[in-house]
């Protein structure tokens, strides 16, 4: 991954801990604090191109959506000027907040930014009966067939879900 475009290192790129899917980094350069999503190509729990996802990442800073600001994208990394937070706590938010966030779920949503609706590949299975019926059928390429780095999925376009029917997230 390249990243020279972000400005010289001033420090190692360092593991930020508490993703889901995917590795975030925190790069310090003289050119700013950036956070480097690595994307988990293998286990996906989306189907969009990255580039896709930026270009909209994009729009949505743009329309003043308050969120880190969208730097760059390749096929596997996002890159977003870093921004200090805080975890929300898991207890119940106050209405006030709730209504905040739900204000801006429908700032998001009324975006008009054009989406191709082309997923770069099946989505992957999740449910146990279908990961069971993928891995064992003759011409499958499942995990135990795969080999390392594999992006191929066995499924037929046919058997796909609607990409309508998906969300891309973090």
């Amino acid at each position: 991954m390249d990243l020279s475009h972000l400005g010289a290192p001033i420090g190692p790129m360092v593991r930020v801990h508490g993703g889901f899917a995917n590795r975030m980094y925190r790069l310090d350069t003289d050119q700013g604090s950036f956070a480097v999503k690595e994307l988990n190509l293998l286990d996906r729990r989306w189907t969009y191109r990255a580039e896709d996802v930026f270009r909209f990442e994009r729009a949505a800073f743009a329309a003043g959506i308050p969120m880190p600001e969208p730097i760059s994208a390749s096929h596997d990394t996002l890159v977003h000027r870093w921004v200090e937070g805080e975890k929300v706590p898991e207890a119940p938010v106050s209405p006030a907040y709730a209504f905040e966030v739900g204000e801006i779920l429908a700032r998001i949503h009324a975006l008009d930014v054009a989406w191709t609706g082309v997923s770069i590949e099946d989505p992957t299975a999740r449910d146990w009966p279908e990961l069971a019926a993928r891995a064992t059928r003759p011409d499958s390429r499942g995990p135990a067939n795969s080999p390392p780095g594999s992006r191929r999925s066995s499924r037929s376009p046919s058997s796909s879900t609607p990409a309508s029917d998906q969300a891309p997230s973090s």
